[in-house]
C-alpha cells in the first residue's frame, strides 16, 4: 500500500522512520506547503505518478483552527484517498470532531511514537472502504468523508477498536459503470417554461428555463504577482472566445462575463443534456487549448457548475445586476462548493445526462439542499511525458 504523509516538522519525520523503512508499505513524505497543489494535480490527472494512494495523513500542528479545517476539508474534497490527521503535540483539543469533518483516522503522539504501524494503516484503509460500500448503498448522499446520522448502526459489526479509527468514508474509489444511484429519469422541475433553441426567438426581459453553466478562473499567485494587466485581459478574451466556440454547437452561448467568471445559457426543452456534453468538452479541451496556444498559465485552470432553473433573459449591463434565486444559487455552487479543477452539476440537470457518458459521475453530496455529481478526474499525461512526445515528434 502507498500513504502520503504531509508535513512541516522534522520530528514527524524521525517518529515515521521505521515505518518509511518497512517493504510492506511505501510511506511518502511530502512537504505541507505543497499538499494543495499536490493532490489537485494528481485529482485532476496532471500526474498519476502517486495516484494509486491508499492513505493520505495531514500534519496539522501549528495551524490556525480555520487553516486546518480548510486544509482538511480541500484534501477530501478531492477524493484521491482516505485522509487521516496526524497531531505529533497534541493540540487538538477535540479530535472527534475532525472524525466528524470527514477524516478516517486520528493519530496523537503517543501513537505516533509507538503503534503507528503498517498492520493498523491496513485496518484503517480497509475499513473505510468497507464502510464506504455499505453506506454508499443507502439513499444517502455519497461523499469523500461524509458523517452519517446511521453510521454506527451500518459498521455495528466492524472492530473500530482494531482500526483505530470511527470516521466515515462513503466515496467508491472505482466505478466500473454508472453509479446504481445515478438518477436515470429526468427529475421535475417545476415552473418550467422551455427557451427557444433559435437565439432569434428569445426575448428580453422574459422569463425562460435555461441550463447555466458557470465558469471561473482558478487564478494562481504568479498571475497577481507577474502578470501585467494587459496580458490577463487579452488571455481571458481568448479563453472566453474558446469557450464560447465550443458551446455553440450545442446552442450555448457565452452570456457575460465579469472579472474572473462568467455565465453560458444553453437552451433547455426540459429533456436536452447539450449542456452537460459541451461542459464535459470544455473540460477535456484545457489539454489541446494549451497545446494550441489558446490558453496559458492564466487560463489553465478552472472550475465550471453546472445547473438548470428560470432566469429573466437580459442583455447589456443589466446582465450583471440581475437578481436571481437561481443565478445566487449558481455562482455559490460555483465559488463556495467547486474546488478547482471540478466539474460539478445538480441532479436536476444531471438527470438529463445522455446514458452513455452516466459513468463519467460520481455522487458528491449535496449543496443546498441539492445532490450534487462531479465528473471523475480525467488522466493527462504528465509534464515530463509530453516533453517526451514533443521530442520524438521533432525527431521525425
Amino acid at each position: 500500500m502507498q500513504v502520503i504523509v504531509f508535513s512541516a516538522d522534522t520530528a514527524v519525520s524521525k517518529a515515521l522512520g521505521a515505518l518509511r523503512r518497512s517493504t510492506k508499505a511505501r510511506v511518502q513524505l511530502e512537504s505541507r506547503d505543497d499538499a494543495r497543489s499536490w493532490l489537485r494535480s494528481v485529482s485532476t490527472g496532471e500526474s498519476y505518478d502517486s495516484a494509486d494512494t491508499d492513505l493520505i495523513y495531514l500534519d496539522v500542528s501549528g495551524l490556525a483552527q480555520s487553516e486546518r479545517t480548510r486544509l482538511l476539508r480541500y484534501a477530501i474534497r478531492r477524493g484521491v484517498a482516505p485522509v487521516g490527521i496526524l497531531d505529533p503535540y497534541d493540540e487538538l483539543d477535540d479530535p472527534a470532531a475532525w472524525i466528524r469533518e470527514g477524516a478516517v483516522d486520528y493519530v496523537g503522539s503517543a501513537l505516533l511514537a509507538s503503534d503507528l504501524k503498517v498492520t493498523r494503516l491496513h485496518a484503517v484503509n480497509e475499513w473505510s472502504r468497507e464502510l464506504g460500500d455499505r453506506v454508499g448503498s443507502t439513499n444517502e448522499p455519497a461523499r469523500t468523508g461524509s458523517t452519517l446520522a446511521n453510521a454506527a448502526e451500518s459498521t455495528s459489526s466492524i472492530p473500530a477498536q482494531s482500526a483505530g479509527v470511527t470516521g466515515v468514508r462513503v466515496e467508491p474509489r472505482f466505478i466500473d459503470d454508472a453509479d446504481p444511484d445515478f438518477p436515470r429519469d429526468p427529475i421535475e422541475l417545476v415552473s418550467l417554461h422551455p427557451s427557444p433553441a433559435d437565439w432569434t426567438r428569445v426575448r428580453v426581459g422574459t422569463e425562460y428555463t435555461f441550463a447555466t453553466l458557470y465558469i471561473g478562473l482558478d487564478l494562481g499567485p504568479n498571475v497577481t504577482k507577474d502578470a501585467s494587466t494587459e496580458f490577463v485581459t487579452r488571455s481571458i478574451s481568448e479563453f472566453q472566445q474558446a469557450l464560447a466556440e465550443t458551446a455553440a454547437p450545442y446552442g450555448g452561448r457565452l452570456w457575460f462575463w465579469k472579472g474572473h467568471a462568467g455565465v453560458i445559457l444553453f437552451p433547455f426543452d426540459g429533456l436536452s443534456g447539450n449542456s452537460i456534453i459541451a461542459a464535459l468538452r470544455i473540460v477535456l479541451s484545457r489539454v489541446f487549448w494549451q497545446a494550441e496556444g489558446r490558453t496559458n498559465y492564466v487560463t489553465k485552470y478552472f472550475r465550471l457548475a453546472l445547473h438548470v432553473g428560470n432566469v429573466e433573459y437580459q442583455v447589456g449591463h443589466q446582465r450583471e445586476t440581475l437578481v436571481s434565486d437561481h443565478m445566487n444559487y449558481l455562482f455559490h455552487l460555483g465559488t463556495e462548493y467547486a474546488a478547482d479543477g471540478d466539474f460539478i452539476a445538480t441532479r436536476e440537470i444531471i438527470s438529463r445526462c445522455p446514458p452513455g457518458l452516466r459513468r463519467c459521475f460520481r455522487r458528491f453530496g449535496s449543496y443546498g439542499g441539492r445532490e450534487i455529481w462531479r465528473m471523475r478526474p480525467v488522466r493527462t499525461p504528465a509534464a515530463n511525458a509530453l516533453g517526451s512526445v514533443s521530442k520524438i515528434m521533432d525527431e521525425r
